[in-house]
């Protein structure tokens, strides 16, 4: 009889501790409610994303919340991934590599412009102010007898570095990259600043941007300059 009262007292503690451990579902259904819309914000735009090596962010599971960590193993690409999920609370098709893609095409795009003289390839890839400094640029090149020339354009890399959310989204860009770049008599004949055989290396900062609320696919080269 003393073994029977005993196993009892134990289950009914067991049964007060798992309760107090769990408590009632019904009264914490509301904490857990708030719980979900807290972060479902946060989760929304990993669904069926990419990084930037091609691999789900999210494991592809019925529930569909569970979310691979990134580790911090590579200071850059995890500074990057920061970078990308920031930008992709406004924008939740942003894509690392195709960004870059871009940035590339845009580059060489630049430079040729600055070469040729002809703006109206790049005037909706850039803002007011940066156009006007193109033109500028190559006007006073120009008044010499001379044209800037940009060569064997080679970009060695892009990194995202920062970027800054007000009205617009602003991302800041480090590029390094191999041309040759040299200033000649427009007549092609002299040659005078620079070598036309001569790789430099150059390390500079774009920024790009675009309204937070746009539509429109294209950033805006916003700034650029060399460290």
């Amino acid at each position: 009889m003393g073994e029977i009262i005993f196993f009892i007292a134990v289950v009914v503690i067991l049964a007060f501790k798992l309760y107090s451990l769990f408590g009632n579902r019904e009264n914490d259904s509301e904490a857990d409610e708030e719980l979900r819309e807290k972060y479902s914000r946060y989760i929304w735009f990993f669904e069926n994303d990419e990084d930037k090596h091609g691999e789900k962010i999210v494991n592809g599971n019925e529930s569909g919340d569970t979310i691979n960590i990134v580790t911090e193993d590579d200071s850059q690409e995890s500074s990057e991934h920061n970078i990308s999920q920031k930008v992709r609370l406004f924008f939740n098709d942003f894509n690392i590599d195709k960004f870059k893609r871009s940035v590339s095409i845009v580059y060489e795009m630049l430079f040729t412009a600055l070469k040729t003289g002809e703006f109206k390839d790049i005037k909706n890839l850039v803002t007011d102010e940066i156009l006007k400094q193109l033109k500028s640029t190559f006007s006073a090149f120009r008044e010499k007898g001379e044209c800037l020339v940009n060569t064997n354009i080679d970009i060695q890399q892009i990194t995202l570095s920062d970027v800054q959310v007000d009205d617009d989204i602003t991302l800041t860009v480090d590029i390094i990259v191999k041309r040759c770049c040299y200033v000649r008599s427009i007549d092609g004949k002299t040659i005078q600043k620079g070598s036309d055989d001569k790789l430099l290396t150059f390390n500079e900062i774009w920024k790009f941007k675009k309204s937070k609320n746009s539509s429109d696919p294209v950033w805006f080269v916003s700034y650029i300059d060399q460290k």
